[in-house]
């Protein structure tokens, strides 16, 4: 989850960090990434409510006041992230200096039980941005030279071929504006992917996908606080590095999955709240989003085709496995409900050999044939319920 939480902890509206509570409790994400902190405090009274939830067990970065030389003020707006030490260990974190604002960067890894036994590291570079607000070509201008020291950065310090998140409240108005261009240029050292690219200019009221747009959530500035005027402009992106986009990938996005947290596209112009008419998101937590901050969460599911180990499992199987006579891995699973799941078959590099959906049910056994698996050695197997990796098993194969 990305979310510009609107000067955050303070503002004109008591108990904030409750109402983002509400809806930190209806998405759970696994990373968020934050924009307009204004305390250390502020950072810590998320993860400590994100920890109360009892889904994860959540850390942040650290918080550094704003050390580029922009933005003015006793309390410089600043981002940062909090994150799953199940799913995910810090590597290191940093800043990229701009005449406007700090962009962020952390280093995350995998938390993968086989990194013991010698596996790759699975790196992700995460890069949490406030580009320039506002009209105008000079503040165009100040958003395209953040683009472009980004862009060096990366270019000097990412390895080719990582897997890169960047991620943030960007107030790019139109595709056609040269901040977005440099950011999705196929010709750039890690080359950005928007998932939404396809849907073309989203600025105008003809705009035909307007469930992508992200601000405002309030019609009316309330509190005298953030801006009003309706859901009616994309400024908030989550851009992943164009190889996550592969399926054939270790780490892979889950097609379909990005929304624009509440937006059914039946509010344009409108308060969030007033699109609850046959949305899946609840009217309370529409409430919350809309009294929280002037934009919305965007959201997105990434698959990891590895060994992680999530404690809150959507089945909560019990299982076992084991190899037959006829090389066939038989996966015995029992659950308290039926559901289906999703197998994934890879060897220890990550390359994903076998793929294939199945139900389960209190009592249910299922095998798949490894003569097709070229080589010997060790595959590793994958259960997902569709978000949550269930079980991760090691299998030798004896041929």
């Amino acid at each position: 989850m990305s979310y510009n939480l609107l000067n955050f902890p303070t503002g004109n509206l008591d108990g904030r960090v409750d109402t983002l509570y509400n809806i930190l409790d209806y998405h759970r994400p696994h990373l968020l990434m934050i924009q307009e902190l204004k305390t250390s405090q502020g950072l810590s009274d998320v993860t400590d409510r994100m920890n109360d939830l009892g889904y994860g067990t959540f850390e942040h970065g650290t918080f550094v006041p704003q050390v580029s030389s922009g933005g003015g003020g006793d309390f410089p707006l600043q981002q940062n992230i909090v994150f799953d030490t199940e799913i995910f260990q810090l590597k290191s974190e940093s800043y990229i200096l701009t005449d406007v604002r700090d962009i962020n960067e952390f280093v995350l890894y995998i938390n993968d039980p086989l990194l013991e036994s010698g596996a790759d590291t699975t790196f992700i570079y995460v890069y949490v941005a406030h580009l320039k607000s506002s009209t105008g070509a000079d503040n165009q201008a100040l958003r395209l030279a953040m683009v472009e020291d980004w862009v060096d950065h990366v270019s000097g310090a990412v390895p080719t071929g990582s897997f890169t998140i960047f991620a943030g409240d960007f107030n790019i108005y139109t595709n056609t504006e040269a901040a977005y261009g440099v950011l999705t240029d196929e010709d750039n050292v890690i080359a950005m992917t928007d998932v939404f690219a396809s849907y073309g200019n989203w600025s105008g009221t003809n705009f035909s996908h307007k469930e992508i747009l992200t601000q405002s959530t309030r019609e009316n500035q309330i509190y005298n606080d953030g801006a009003g005027g309706g859901v009616d402009d994309r400024f908030d992106f989550i851009l992943l590095s164009e190889n996550m986009t592969n399926s054939e990938s270790i780490l892979q996005f889950e097609e379909g999955s990005f929304i624009s947290l509440g937006n059914t596209g039946d509010c344009y112009n409108q308060s969030i709240t007033d699109c609850d008419f046959s949305n899946p998101v609840p009217f309370d937590i529409l409430r919350s989003m809309y009294y929280l901050s002037d934009h919305l969460p965007q959201v997105c599911n990434l698959i990891f085709v590895g060994n992680v180990a999530v404690d809150d499992l959507a089945i909560e199987p019990s299982y076992s496995s084991y190899i037959d006579t006829e090389g066939r891995i038989h996966f015995n699973i029992e659950a308290p409900t039926s559901a289906k799941v999703k197998l994934h078959v890879s060897d220890p590099t990550g390359r994903l050999l076998h793929t294939e959906e199945f139900n389960v049910s209190p009592s249910n056994s299922h095998f798949i044939t490894t003569e097709s698996f070229s080589g010997k050695g060790v595959i590793i197997a994958h259960i997902f319920d569709g978000e949550r990796n269930l079980v991760s098993r090691l299998c030798a194969l004896n041929r």
